[in-house]
């Protein structure tokens, strides 16, 4: 970090760079930030851009109004006015904060000079300009210049290559993304001086991909894909061997329901929902001793399960349940090792979810992937793939499409019974009805990918946001002010706003890249530990309810 970044520090020093400070006249003045690139930006900012801005420690904002400027959500923006920026005492400064999602490729490109590379010439024809939000109610968009550049990466991370539909099954135009990294010489980075927010990504399935799953004990009231198993705490310390989730198969080669459990007549005929309503086979599951675990053998009894107390001369004596309290269900998968996932954007050989076992539902595979020039594909290839597995870039018909946005490839994982895809890990919190509700998220190596586990090192899917701009363009004073760009920057670095009131259910996934206690140094790194002061779970806001 240069001497110069490290004088930047706290509010108190923005305070001594915002325009206009110490000025004797009352003066009126409009402010502007805009921030184009990566797509989670968006919906971060939407949510945390008023308590931004009517925060009263800083611009003290008195109203703050939103809107979005096109039917897909991927343009907004948020208007303040009665605000104290430029230091003459007054509340009576203006402030629009425009955000657009797109690509983390874009951000970088947005916020250059762009004359060096071809891709990153202008949707609207004016260098550093992008089509974004003009201004409240407006419905169709404007040429604007972008000062903040949002990318999930690093721009030299962005180096992969796709090909096929700017929007996939959605079709568009054919496009070639081949990318060798950007050069960021010459622009300022927020990540420099520890102002990264650190975005969670995570995998997502249709709820179509089943897996054969064990349940017990089964009262009959879950099956399918309208529930989960009924959640049972064994005393698992005591257990000699757990079957609870473990895989089974509902149906047998053939495809004939095992154990004989049909729906006949509009009833179940055997199994756990014998003589229960039902529709189709899959709704009567059937028992299956694969779901049976064991108990300990001590001293010659059972020290628990069905045969609790009862002699026994070894551990099989002694089952946790009866085999008629166990069924096996179709569940929607619920985790994916990074095995399975190398597998599945790596080999166009698997075409069906059942080349993983006949558990898995018979249904082809459908990748829904990013195009090249996304920050979440990068982190995909350097979190995740590793080397030498870098995911193929060419868009094959049903086995694989690409998209410009996160939203349009989780519409692909609905619309395809055996879709599987990745984006922002809570992507499906800020989502409605129509193939999103299709649409279920999947834990990665075991875990979901929540703050607190990217902070305490159980999740390594993630990377720390890098936000460029231009030092030559963003300087004291208005409209596009450094002191206001740099506290907007501190804003979202800080765990402290991460919280349920100010950022909503984003608190529950996003981190400040100060408060993790594994970190990277780059995105090619693995995550080392580095313990941190404060654990951000130890205080009251953490079991605040953002979802209210």
């Amino acid at each position: 970090m240069s001497i110069k970044k490290a004088m930047i520090s706290g509010f108190a020093a923005l305070a001594l760079i915002v325009s206009g400070a110490g000025m004797a006249a009352a003066t009126q003045s409009d402010y502007e930030i805009n921030l184009y690139g990566a797509s989670a930006q968006k919906d971060f900012w939407h949510d945390a851009a008023p308590a931004f801005l009517q925060d009263p420690t800083t611009f003290n904002c008195a109203t703050a109004q939103q809107h979005f400027c096109d039917a897909d959500e991927k343009h907004g923006i948020t208007y303040a006015t009665q605000c104290e920026v430029d230091g003459d005492g007054d509340r009576d400064d203006t402030i629009a904060i425009r955000y657009s999602a797109k690509a983390s490729y874009a951000g970088v490109c947005s916020a250059s000079t762009e004359a060096a590379d071809p891709s990153c010439s202008s949707d609207c024809g004016v260098p550093g300009g992008r089509n974004m939000c003009g201004a409240l109610g407006d419905a169709t968009l404007t040429c604007t210049n972008v000062t903040l550049g949002a990318s999930d990466v690093e721009g030299e991370s962005i180096a992969q290559s796709s090909y096929g539909n700017e929007n996939g099954h959605l079709g568009g135009n054919y496009v070639v993304n081949i990318f060798d990294g950007f050069d960021t010489t010459g622009l300022e980075d927020a990540a420099d001086y520890g102002w990264s927010v650190v975005v969670p990504f995570g995998f997502f399935a249709n709820n179509k991909v089943t897996r054969g799953t064990c349940c017990k004990p089964c009262p009959g009231t879950h099956f399918g894909m309208l529930g989960e198993p009924p959640l049972e705490i064994p005393p698992i310390l005591h257990k000699a061997y757990s079957r609870w989730g473990d895989r089974c198969w509902p149906t047998d080669a053939q495809g004939g329901r095992s154990g004989g459990a049909s729906c006949d007549s509009g009833v179940c005929d055997d199994g756990p929902r014998t003589g229960q309503a039902c529709t189709t086979d899959q709704e009567c599951p059937s028992y299956s001793h694969r779901c049976i675990g064991y108990y300990k053998c001590v001293d010659g009894l059972c020290n628990g399960g069905a045969r609790e107390g009862l002699a026994c001369t070894k551990t099989k004596n002694c089952p946790d349940v009866d085999y008629t309290q166990t069924a096996c269900v179709d569940v929607p998968i619920r985790n994916l090792p990074r095995i399975k996932v190398i597998l599945l954007f790596k080999d166009l050989t698997l075409t069906n979810w059942q080349q993983f076992g006949l558990e898995y539902a018979d249904l082809p595979i459908t990748r829904c992937m990013r195009h090249a020039g996304s920050g979440t594909h990068a982190t995909l290839d350097l979190a995740v793939m590793g080397d030498g597995f870098t995911p193929y870039g060419f868009s094959t018909g049903d086995q694989a499409y690409h998209y410009r946005s996160s939203s349009d490839l989780t519409k692909c994982v609905g619309h395809f019974d055996g879709g599987v895809g990745y984006a922002d890990a809570d992507k499906l919190l800020g989502k409605g009805d129509g193939d999103y509700g299709k649409v279920h998220y999947v834990n990665y190596n075991g875990h979901p990918a929540t703050r607190r586990n990217v902070a305490f090192c159980e999740y390594t899917f993630w990377s720390a946001q890098h936000t460029y701009w231009d030092p030559a363009e963003v300087v004291a004073g208005p409209p596009y002010d450094l002191g206001l760009h740099q506290a907007f920057l501190q804003f979202a670095g800080d765990p402290n706003n991460l919280t349920p009131t100010k950022v909503g259910y984003h608190a529950d996934y996003w981190a400040a890249a100060s408060e993790l206690g594994c970190r990277k140094t780059n995105d090619r790194e693995f995550p080392k530990y580095q313990p941190f002061a404060n654990h951000p779970f130890d205080a009251p806001w953490a079991d605040a309810n953002p979802y209210q």
